[in-house]
């Protein structure tokens, strides 16, 4: 018997033809685009956009005895039955602690005081409401009743997550990464890994760091990477730009095991307005990034998307008598005798990855401080955590941030973008066309996440890979669709109806031009559907 042939196959392809299968492909960068394909676009191609979330209600406030003021470092996910919410409570770099400590005569007290910290967990059935559970683990004061699974006096961070890799033994399903105290032998700290069946009660992985050179006093990031069927951790480190020698960065490194890590490499930067994808050439302006939000994108899988914190120090002047509550900022810089506690400013960025080590990154911020208010443009603002939660019946994705950091219990504010939301291709008035690369797909309907106004419309065309229309799904049986969906159904005109069936073209090599006026086009997805 002959053996059967897979036409879905990447191996069988021909050069240059992608094989999309039924993948969801997102238009955030330019992997799916034909760069030169002459006489195929009439319209100049609509631009890459950044988009901005949606700011919503607080959530929660951190007011409990033992969170303090300098709360943060929040990650959160579902867990196949709740959300959770994982973040440190600390009261260390507050101006006003409630502890009686005085001025900080070093910067080695000041330091101590920001590592006495407690790792909390939040359950929440729908991702917006957050409580409290009375867990019973730690004791606090005298008591257990607190949400309280970790306690360390030198803890800056502790990092949360659901293995996801499918060998995971039962009583290793939660794992979890922190810095460890710094010691002559580990002047850094090291990295340290803990395991947990039930993500409350934890337990050290080994007797021995699984990182000991680096720098880990932020929140370091982990997840299983289904795409490379490994293991992968995201961290802090520093280079010279040319100006200083301590530019903050993010590294990243890989591991069959969880314990024994290789491949270590910065993050490399293309800048979004490349017309070529990741090009070394086409360097992004370099930044001073914190933190790094890095995961997985739920919808894509093979698709890492990330949320640094941009740190930018500046020097006191005038403009600083004019941000929030002066008396406030002064107090800290003097309080531990660093000047950039209440000098330094921070914003957050977008950026997105098909390999977790190149990542696309839009210049302006994803989230700012916004209009002075409260205690803001200050060090700790717009810390987005690690997590993106599917949240409601609209089609948003959840993410949470916090507010009044050092200066008050820190407020959980909670942001939204709509699924896939991120960028996007953007057309105004005037029409713009792209054209894909050729692909091979598996499915009979194309979905489009995609809106338009009411006077908008986005119309899709399939063609030979060489750019000759293909007869019944292009030309005048383009249907201008218009509207504002997730998953928009492409149809074509047949006589007084219209057509989604793509059957006769599926697992053949294809390409699709889009015409979009005023319209955004966010991705795209070959789904399979019962027809009539």
């Amino acid at each position: 018997m002959a053996a059967v042939v897979n036409p879905f196959d990447p191996a069988i392809l021909n050069p240059g033809i992608l094989n999309l299968g039924g993948r969801r492909e997102v238009f955030w960068d330019d992997f799916l685009l034909e760069t030169d394909l002459p006489g195929v676009c009439v319209y100049p191609r609509p631009p890459l956009i950044q988009e901005t979330p949606q700011k919503k209600e607080i959530v929660l406030r951190l007011d409990k005895p033992w969170e303090g003021r300098s709360c943060g470092y929040f990650h959160y996910f579902f867990d196949g039955r709740r959300f959770r919410f994982y973040y440190r409570a600390s009261d260390g770099l507050a101006a006003n602690s409630r502890t009686d400590v005085g001025l900080a005569a070093d910067k080695r007290t000041a330091d101590k005081l920001s590592r006495s910290a407690c790792i909390c967990v939040l359950l929440s059935d729908d991702g917006v409401h957050w409580e409290r559970p009375d867990l019973g683990l730690v004791e606090f004061d005298g008591s257990r009743r607190n949400n309280i699974v970790y306690r360390g006096d030198e803890l800056d961070n502790f990092f949360v997550f659901r293995d996801e890799n499918p060998a995971c033994v039962p009583d290793q399903l939660y794992k979890a990464i922190s810095q460890g105290p710094k010691t002559p032998g580990l002047p850094n700290g090291g990295l340290w890994a803990f395991v947990s069946p039930d993500g409350f009660v934890w337990k050290p992985l080994s007797g021995e760091p699984i990182m000991r050179e680096g720098f880990f006093d932020t929140l370091n990031t982990a997840h299983w990477d289904s795409g490379a069927g490994r293991y992968r951790i995201y961290f802090r480190g520093f280079h010279s730009n040319g100006f200083t020698a301590k530019c903050r960065d993010i590294r990243t490194s890989m591991s069959d095991d969880f314990i024994h890590w290789d491949n270590e490499q910065p993050l490399r930067y293309s800048a979004a307005e490349s017309s070529a994808a990741f090009s070394s050439e086409v360097s992004a302006p370099e930044e001073q990034l914190y933190t790094n939000a890095v995961i997985p994108y739920y919808r894509a899988p093979h698709i890492h998307v990330g949320f640094p914190v941009r740190y930018t120090e500046r020097q006191w002047e005038p403009m600083f008598d004019q941000l929030p509550h002066k008396q406030w900022r002064t107090q800290k810089m003097k309080r531990f005798n660093e000047p950039r506690l209440g000098t330094a400013l921070t914003d957050s960025l977008f950026m997105m990855s098909r390999n977790g080590l190149d990542f696309k990154r839009y210049d302006g911020p994803f989230l700012t401080p916004g209009l002075f208010g409260g205690y803001n443009w200050v060090y700790g603002d717009c810390y987005q955590g690690w997590g993106l939660l599917e949240t409601s019946a609209q089609k948003e994705i959840s993410f949470f941030a916090g507010e009044d950091y050092t200066s008050q219990p820190v407020s959980i504010r909670r942001y939204t973008v709509r699924q896939d939301g991120f960028a996007c291709l953007s057309a105004g008035r005037g029409e713009k066309q792209i054209l894909t690369k050729p692909f091979i797909f598996c499915g009979n309907t194309l979905t489009l996440n995609a809106g338009t106004s009411a006077a908008g419309f986005i119309m899709a065309e399939f063609l030979e890979p060489g750019g000759n229309p293909i007869p019944g799904f292009s030309g005048e049986s383009g249907y201008r669709m218009f509207g504002d969906h997730t998953g928009l159904k492409v149809i074509f005109r047949r006589g007084e109806g219209a057509i989604g069936d793509l059957s006769a073209l599926e697992g053949k090599p294809v390409r699709i031009r889009f015409t979009l006026r005023e319209a955004k086009l966010y991705s795209m997805q070959f789904v399979r559907l019962e027809l009539p």
